[in-house]
Order: C-alpha cells, then structure tokens, then sequence
C-alpha cells in the first residue's frame, strides 16, 4: 500500500467547498463545534471573525468558484497582509490557501498551510482536530510516515469514540513504517469496533490483518 492509495483518499477532501460563514453564524457555529467536542476538552473562547476579514474571504471564494486562481490568492493575500488577525481569522485564511494548494496538487504548501492552523491557539476544536486529521493524509502522501502516525496520534487524543477507518489508516502507516505488531492491533481494532457497530468490515482490512499475520510480530518500539 503506497502513496497513490493516500493520494485516493486525499481526492475526497477536493470535493468539500469551501464556505465562508457570515459573522452572526460563526458565533452559533463555534458554539455547536464547542459542545459536540469532546467532554474531557477544556471549553475555548473563540475570537470573531470582524466584517472586513469575512468580505475579502467571500470576495476569494467568489474568485475560486469562477477558477480565477490569481484573484483569489491575491485576496487572501490582501487578508495576510491585515493588521492584528485573530487566531480564528488566521486559521480561515490558512485553510482556504491549503484548499487551493491542494487542487492545483501541491501538497507541500497545502502542508505548510495546515501546519499554520495548528499554530492558532483559538480556533473550534473540530476545525483543529478536522485539519489534523488531513495533515495525517498530506504526511503520508509525502511519504512522511513518521510525522502522519505523530499526527494521528494527536488527533486520537482529541476524538471522542473514533470509527474504525482512523484505525485501519494507522495500521496502514504502521505497515510503512515495518511495524508489524503495532500494525495487527490497531486492525484488530478496527475489526472489533465495525463488529460492535454492526458495520461490514472492508475486504481490503482482512487482506490488511492477513499480511500482519504473515510478519513476525516484534514490536520496534521494543528493539534496541
């Protein structure tokens, strides 16, 4: 299982628009995305986003829904440029270079983009965890296998109750990273978790717990 497979699931996220939210429906929004995080996350007082952020950001969505890909990274540029952006203001800006970057496919400044957001101390917790979530995906299509399963691990940290894909996308890092006891127990997570939910494994996760099977089942966390 190589990049092209990550750059597949990578393909999903282009098809998510970008939607900027007027500031009267930020402030209801943020505080469903508070409440909906989970329990144990302390709660966070997220800054609004001011009218003259929130006009220029339409202005370039407007631009990317026409493909003008210069209009809009030139407004964005503009909102760069601003003076004393707040934490929430900055991480909009960032997610929406990152969604450019990522459909013109150059994943190393969408990378950079994401990492900016994570730099953001206030922003919603599911915006944070949702752009950990695609660092992992732009990690391991770089072939940065180590900093995608760091980054998953962070993002298991802050995700109440996850589904079993999060857990079959780790056991594919582990298999990149030939580490193969690690690798057949988050599948068999995975496995349990579709079981309790009445879910129907995939093929492809059987074929994933049988080649684990078929490795010696030394932890590398344990070699010397």
């Amino acid at each position: 299982m190589g990049a092209k497979h990550f750059l597949a699931l990578l393909a999903v996220a282009a098809t998510v628009t970008i939607t900027v939210l007027a500031p009267e429906a930020y402030a209801q929004r943020t505080g469903q995305q508070n409440q909906e995080s989970q329990a144990n996350q302390p709660a966070r007082r997220i800054p609004a986003m001011r009218e003259r952020v929130y006009r220029r950001l339409v202005e370039a969505q407007e631009c990317f829904e026409a493909e003008d890909m210069e209009c809009s990274i030139d407004l964005l540029d503009q909102v760069r440029e601003m003076d004393d952006l707040n934490s929430y203001e900055l991480g909009q800006m960032w997610n929406f270079y990152a969604f450019i970057y990522f459909t013109q496919d150059n994943f190393g400044e969408a990378t950079r983009a994401y990492e900016n957001i994570l730099q953001q101390a206030e922003i919603p917790i599911g915006f944070e965890t949702t752009t950990m979530y695609s660092l992992v995906m732009l990690y391991v299509q770089q072939e940065r296998y180590q900093e995608g399963l760091d980054m998953l691990e962070r993002w298991f940290a802050m995700s109440d109750a996850p589904s079993s894909d999060p857990y079959i996308l780790k056991a594919q890092i582990h298999s990149e990273l030939e580490q193969f006891a690690e690798g057949i127990e988050s599948v068999l997570t995975a496995l349990e978790i579709a079981a309790e939910q009445g879910r129907d494994p995939r093929e492809s996760w059987y074929r994933l717990r049988n080649m684990f099977q078929g490795r010696p089942t030394i932890s590398t966390s344990s070699q010397l």
